[in-house]
């Protein structure tokens, strides 16, 4: 973005550009509509986007993963494993009856 308006400010002259923080979205005309829009995006649940108007990475339907999703996901599973492994352990039964929240979510 930066790289775009110095090529802007280059190209066009001076301009003026006013940038305006809104703390959150609650309040703001339109932008539950918008989270909820985003949402069934991010599910795949919206196609709006004909194909040969997406940049060629993205064409062949599958959206790239942000590092806070691959981390999550990938505690998910460690977790279930976690889990799995667990409960055929010899000493689950016994643990489970003094302490029935086992397995703890912090590992």
């Amino acid at each position: 973005m930066t790289r775009q308006l110095a090529k802007q400010r280059r190209d066009n002259g001076d301009f003026d550009l006013t940038l305006r923080w809104i703390p959150g979205h609650e309040g703001v005309q339109g932008n539950e509509h918008a989270d909820q829009e985003a949402k069934k995006a991010a599910n795949g649940q919206h196609q709006n986007s004909p194909n040969q108007e997406l940049p060629q990475y993205l064409r062949n339907g599958q959206l790239l993963c942000s590092a806070a999703a691959l981390k999550a996901a990938h505690k998910n599973k460690s977790r279930a494993h976690w889990k799995t492994i667990w409960e055929k352990s010899p000493r689950y039964a016994r643990t489970r009856t003094i302490d029935p929240s086992m397995p703890s979510s912090n590992f």
